[in-house]
């Protein structure tokens, strides 16, 4: 699994931003949300969770979450480099609304991040609470370096 480390908040935004604009789909974060993204993922790592952070164009997010969340924090359950695709466990998709009001310090983290379920979907590859298949060439993966 490729992975960047970034190390702080302006290097994670300039990173989001290059991911955007890489895309043909419109996929556009605000460097605000990018910079809110990054707030979220610090009080995260500060409070013991080691999960990535995935970033994935709003076409596909479109189609795996029913909206424009491009962000999901997760662990791979699944991962063989000849496999096109990654078996992702405890997915939860970030509110991209949130981010873009700047309103993380105002609302609680459950109300910013959404366990995702398929389980009852019968068109889904997978039968577990928290777990999704995303393409191998369609994400970006981030690991959190800390500010330095």
């Amino acid at each position: 699994m490729d992975t960047v480390t970034v190390q702080s908040k302006s290097e994670f935004a300039d990173r989001v931003m290059d991911f955007c604009d890489e895309q043909s789909d419109g996929t556009d974060v605000s460097r605000a949300a990018a910079e809110e993204m990054w707030d979220v993922w610090e009080f995260r790592a500060d409070n013991g969770s080691d999960d990535v952070l995935v970033m994935i164009p709003f076409w596909l997010s479109e189609e795996k979450f029913s909206g424009r969340r491009p962000f999901f924090f997760g662990k791979p359950e699944y991962d063989n480099d000849e496999k096109a695709a990654i078996l992702w466990k405890d997915v939860r998709v970030v509110d991209k609304n949130i981010l873009e009001a700047q309103m993380w310090d105002d609302v609680s983290a459950n109300e910013v991040l959404t366990l995702v379920d398929f389980s009852d979907d019968e068109d889904s590859y997978v039968d577990e609470k928290g777990m999704t298949w995303t393409p191998r060439s369609q994400h970006l993966i981030f690991e959190y370096g800390g500010n330095e």
